[in-house]
């Protein structure tokens, strides 16, 4: 058996870390597989400082891999990492562990973003009102537009049936918008209204989308 690749003790921890999401079948699910984590997941998970530049000198290094999961049409990438799986056997033996062998990502895979929960939340409410004519038609045909109030008022009313506490936070829409996976327009003028009603619903590049979803119990910070 070759010795362990010498490994800086910055990184240690976090490759630590990423071997036992894989190993437990936690982190995120991306291109086929579990244990991919954001840089933030990372930094909360292990609490190491500069845990970005670890990272990327890891990758460069080919202890981990990366792959960028942005949302459409933004300019920078997100990215989240996974432990190779020569690294993971280095970690396997310096704890004396039976190695678990890390099995590669799958080529392709379906279109997956990291989103904050708020805006996942958002999102989720949007595609609701896509799928479930409400009782309020704000523009004449078209049922699916909406109010932030009355997508809030969705949140609130699953929250009663499952007990689950889910929000958006201002301006989750607006930014769902400038990722061109939300439309917004203006309600029709009414007497009274001092300010113009802003509109939102889904688009269909929302409606494809599916955001990351975290697997097990591991803290995350989420980011997009």
């Amino acid at each position: 058996m070759k010795p362990p690749k010498p490994t800086p003790a910055s990184l240690l921890p976090i490759l630590e870390h990423l071997h036992d999401l894989v190993r437990e079948g936690h982190g995120f699910e991306v291109r086929g597989v579990h244990g991919w984590a954001s840089i933030a997941g990372v930094d909360t998970a292990t609490g190491v400082y500069g845990a970005a530049e670890e990272l990327r000198k890891a990758f460069r290094n080919g202890r981990v891999i990366r792959q960028d999961v942005r949302v459409p049409d933004a300019t920078r990438p997100v990215w989240v990492y996974r432990i190779t799986d020569e690294s993971a056997r280095d970690i396997a033996d310096l704890r004396e562990q039976v190695h678990v062998p890390v099995p590669p990502p799958s080529p392709g895979g379906e279109q997956r973003a990291l989103l904050s929960d708020t805006l996942v939340a958002a999102l989720d409410a949007l595609l609701h009102a896509a799928e479930n004519p409400a009782e309020r038609e704000w523009i004449p045909g078209e049922p699916e537009w909406r109010t932030s109030l009355q997508l809030t008022g969705w949140l609130k009313a699953q929250y009663a049936t499952t007990g689950v506490d889910r929000v958006f936070m201002p301006g989750d829409l607006e930014r769902l918008v400038t990722h061109r996976l939300a439309s917004t327009r203006h309600a029709p003028a009414q007497p009274g209204r001092k300010k113009p009603l802003n509109l939102y619903r889904i688009t269909v590049a929302g409606a494809a989308l599916r955001p990351l979803v975290w697997y097990g119990s591991v803290a995350r910070r989420g980011s997009s």
